[in-house]
């Protein structure tokens, strides 16, 4: 075959199989929109409050083939299937090509969420009726799954809950949305079938394909007869060159035509050209190879400090810094799912919360760091205690030992079997606890006791087990000082704190019960106030001071954050304008606002306390919590926007670094400053991804160009680590404890001499 011959051949192979790509894109694209639409559609009839959750909860399987049989016509659809999230199938409808057990999706981890769409083989999963064979392609008769998960408002594992109930609660929890996983719809089709529905409405460009292919071999046909015959004599030559190595020149024989000399003097000049880019590219390949390992070295270094930062933020985010225990986030996240692996297989789970009476005393007496030691060495006992129990685990994850709060400690405990040997249990923690711990030459006793909960007998859920164990935990504090309570519904009536707390909440009398005091922000440079916090506290006629962090929770999953807000709100701008009349006032106060607050009311509530004392702009400022950032972000923008351009507030985020916050949401809200969580002070002590995370935090407000105040600054230590930072509002013990309206001008006159 002539090289023309070959060219053309070559020519046409290259259109033939660039067509067939491009067919075969064409067609796999419209496969892939065709399962996305079948997708589609699925998810559509799915969402919203339909009879679907209702179905799956109560299991009826008649209204569950019913609505399979709504869903089945589209897309050549061969069987559906209901399950409910136990994994209980409700309902099977083959609808052609025979009948038999259906390809239940499996699921896990993320992939319990979200819709699946899975490729399976048929054979093993669909029994074809007798006589009928499958498709000579191998893939014809692979089935398209299609899984979607059906979501509700309400457990779908409650099996105590009456239909009408059930009506009213998913009435009353319409506002809250969907929360909890009922089960999944899944369908199949062949793909024999979706790929001939593709390729009918593939004919229109497979034709114009065919076309312009034809079109296209003429004119290469034509074309190579006009430009190869010229080239005939020069690839005789061609090929007499050594292919190892480029030619030194090429020649042509005597009498060739001038088109033949202009062609062997471009051939000329193509071998000096590829010689001269040989000795050019030995040296961009050495060069290359070069800057190839040096940037493979930078990026394994990236890599390094990645994986370090994201392994740091993880220990500040889920583990004690003091005890290297995890914290209360991952205790109740790992409890929650021990809680439904229990429940599926009908065992019972307990916790076992620890209160060490006397941490506050030592660190009263001794120190805030013989605290610290004392704690990690009760960590450290409870720890070993749990590896060598039997009837706990054999094996103890991370996440079965937590610190929750300062003296306080929480045991998982797996292997219940009944409430007596949770008990037991527990007492030999105990007694691990109360031996005497050494700290250098002294010995220091500590007392305990525990409040043990056991699920599903107790509570179905992380929250509430806990608090049935924290209300075990009280009573044990004051009926059995030392010793094991059980929590029973009896207990939780007679002696809930929360229970009580609530009552007494609803019933105070703001004015008499509940006072403001006031923690300085001070600039560590010079000593002068810089505003002032307003904290909120309540003196209980029974019960005497209850801390903010007891009523607080209560108040706000109550519904009287709002009406206690606005008091605060209200009572801090008085408080104000009273301090304005003295020789010494405070730049600016701020008030802490929840997530329930900042709505339309509120801003008109704020317009209305400046009006009535008299509060000028940029006298009085907003504290806004974390969550306020990711649950509404979209209402809260508009609100800060009206408080801070049009009434002069002060916007502050506190205590950041503690939820989930994003960086972009910090650059939507029109914000002023930025408050350091306390808790990142105190890890710096221990911890130096503590102090890389509060230097991180830093740098991020000043590019914000956001006022960066870090609380929480009791020693002087911590205060040289913070002023390296360049940290210029300090807040905490070290200055001043929180003040009365009455200790105020003292406190200011003596900053304002300073």
């Amino acid at each position: 075959m002539t090289m023309g011959g070959r060219f053309t051949l070559y020519a046409a192979l290259t259109s033939l199989c660039c067509t067939l790509m491009l067919l075969a894109t064409l067609v796999y694209q419209n496969f892939e929109q065709q399962k996305l639409l079948w997708t589609s559609v699925l998810e559509a009839r799915l969402t919203g409050p339909g009879h679907w959750p209702s179905t799956l909860h109560f299991r009826n399987t008649s209204l569950a083939e019913q609505g399979l049989g709504q869903l089945a016509p589209a897309h050549q659809i061969v069987w559906s299937l209901a399950q409910h999230v136990d994994g209980e199938v409700l309902a099977s409808l083959p609808i052609e090509k025979g009948e038999g057990r259906s390809p239940i999706l499996e699921r896990s981890g993320i992939d319990r969420l979200a819709t699946l769409v899975s490729t399976r083989g048929a054979s093993d999963l669909i029994l074809l009726p007798p006589g009928q064979k499958l498709s000579l392609l191998p893939f014809m008769d692979r089935l398209v799954v299609i899984s979607v998960p059906v979501f509700s408002a309400i457990d779908p594992l409650r099996t105590d809950l009456p239909y009408e109930a059930y009506r009213q609660q998913q009435f009353d929890d319409v506002q809250t949305g969907a929360r909890y996983l009922s089960g999944y719809i899944e369908q199949g089709a062949y793909v024999g079938d979706l790929l001939l529905a593709t390729l009918a409405a593939s004919l229109p460009a497979i034709a114009w394909m065919a076309a312009v292919l034809s079109i296209t071999l003429l004119v290469i046909h034509f074309q190579t007869r006009s430009l190869t015959a010229p080239l005939l004599h020069m690839a005789r030559v061609a090929e007499s060159i050594d292919t190892e190595e480029l030619p030194k020149r090429v020649d042509l024989p005597p009498g060739s035509d001038e088109s033949m000399v202009r062609i062997t003097a471009v051939l000329n000049g193509m071998v000096d050209g590829m010689r001269q880019m040989r000795t050019k590219l030995d040296g961009d390949r050495s060069l290359m190879e070069l800057r190839a390992d040096s940037t493979s070295r930078k990026l394994d270094r990236a890599q390094a400090e990645v994986d370090k930062t994201r392994h740091q933020i993880h220990r500040v985010s889920y583990f004690d810094p003091i005890t290297g225990l995890a914290n209360r986030r991952l205790m109740l996240e790992h409890l929650s799912l021990l809680i439904q692996i229990a429940a599926r297989e009908r065992k019972h789970l307990g916790i076992a919360l620890l209160d060490i009476s006397d941490i506050r005393k030592i660190q009263e007496t001794k120190g805030r760091e013989t605290a610290d030691r004392v704690l990690r060495q009760l960590a450290d006992r409870l720890v070993q205690a749990v590896r060598a129990s039997d009837v706990i685990s054999h094996e103890p994850l991370a996440q079965d030992i937590a610190r929750l709060e300062g003296d306080e400690f929480c045991v998982v405990m797996h292997g219940i079997y009944e409430t007596d040997g949770a008990v037991s249990a527990t007492r030999r923690l105990l007694e691990v606890l109360t031996e005497p711990v050494r700290v250098g030459r002294e010995k220091l006793s500590v007392n305990s006791c525990a409040g043990v909960a056991i699920a599903p007998l107790h509570a179905r859920n992380p929250e509430e087990l806990v608090r049935a164990a924290d209300v075990a935990l009280s009573c044990a504090r004051s009926e059995n000082p030392g010793e094991v309570a059980v929590f029973d519904v009896d207990m939780d009536k007679r002696g809930s704190e929360r229970f009580w707390l609530e009552a007494d909440l609803r019933a105070a009398d703001f004015d008499r019960e509940f006072y403001l005091v006031y923690q300085p922000q001070v600039d560590p440079g010079t000593g002068s106030v810089l505003g002032m916090e307003a904290l909120l506290r309540w003196r209980q006629p029974d019960r005497g001071e209850v801390p903010p962090v007891k009523f607080i929770p209560i108040a706000e999953q109550t519904g009287l954050m709002e009406t206690i807000g606005a008091w605060v709100l209200r009572k801090a701008c008085s408080d104000l304008s009273s301090l304005k009349e003295g020789p010494s006032a405070p730049p600016r106060v701020s008030v802490n606002i929840s997530t329930t607050q900042l709505n339309s009311d509120f801003v008109k509530l704020v317009r209305t306390a400046m009006q009535d004392y008299h509060i000028e702009a940029g006298e009085l400022g907003l504290e806004l919590t974390e969550s306020i950032l990711v649950e509404s972000v979209s209402g809260a923008t508009a609100h800060l926007k009206t408080l801070r351009e049009e009434l002069g507030i002060h916007l502050s985020i506190d205590d950041f670094g503690t939820g989930y916050s994003s960086l972009a949401y910090l650059s939507k809200l029109s914000l002023d400053e930025l408050k350091v969580d306390r808790g990142f002070v105190m890890a710096m002590e221990y911890d130096e991804a503590a102090v890389q995370l509060t230097e991180a935090i830093v740098a991020i407000g000043k590019k914000l160009d956001l006022l960066v105040v870090v609380e929480g600054v009791e020693t002087a230590e911590q205060l040289s680590a913070v002023e390296r930072m360049g940290v210029t509002s300090v807040q905490g013990y070290y200055f001043s404890k929180p003040l009365t309206l009455e200790q105020l001008p003292d406190f200011l006159a003596k900053a304002g001499e300073a």
